[in-house]
């Protein structure tokens, strides 16, 4: 009977350890946050309006950094990329993936991401966490 309860108790501990651990490493999607990654300029605002400061800086930095590809241009390419990215738990861009329309935009679209700068990570249950996000490019060229 001991022999069971040892191997029931040692089953549970590492199961619930496990679950700790899965915890820390894993992505995190905003609707599940305390707080939402933010820059500098977002900060002092309130929840909701962290992440809509976080989106309208998104757009901004990416129609600052555009730059169609000129190859893309010359072959009349357009189309839609969706990038999903990481911030990471020190605030940093990484994990960068493309999906989508042809190589060459989805190329302009990691360039544009990785350049973002440094956030302040998000946060839940007081801890930094790693923030998984997607936001759809779309690549047009005029008629």
């Amino acid at each position: 009977m001991k022999r069971i309860f040892t191997t029931i108790f040692i089953l549970l501990f590492y199961s619930s350890f496990s679950q700790i651990l899965d915890n820390e490493n894993r992505d995190y999607s905003f609707i599940e946050l305390d707080e939402y990654p933010t820059t500098q300029e977002c900060q002092n605002h309130s929840r909701q309006e962290k992440f809509d400061c976080f989106k309208q800086f998104l757009n901004d930095h990416v129609n600052k950094n555009f730059n169609y590809p000129e190859k893309a241009i010359k072959n009349k390419i357009s189309g839609k990329v969706l990038i999903t990215f990481t911030i990471n738990k020190e605030g940093k861009v990484d994990s960068i993936l493309t999906d989508g329309s042809d190589e060459i935009l989805q190329k302009e679209a990691r360039r544009i991401i990785s350049i973002l700068p440094q956030f302040k990570p998000g946060i839940e249950s007081g801890k930094p966490v790693n923030v998984k996000y997607s936001v759809p490019l779309t690549f047009k060229l005029p008629d």
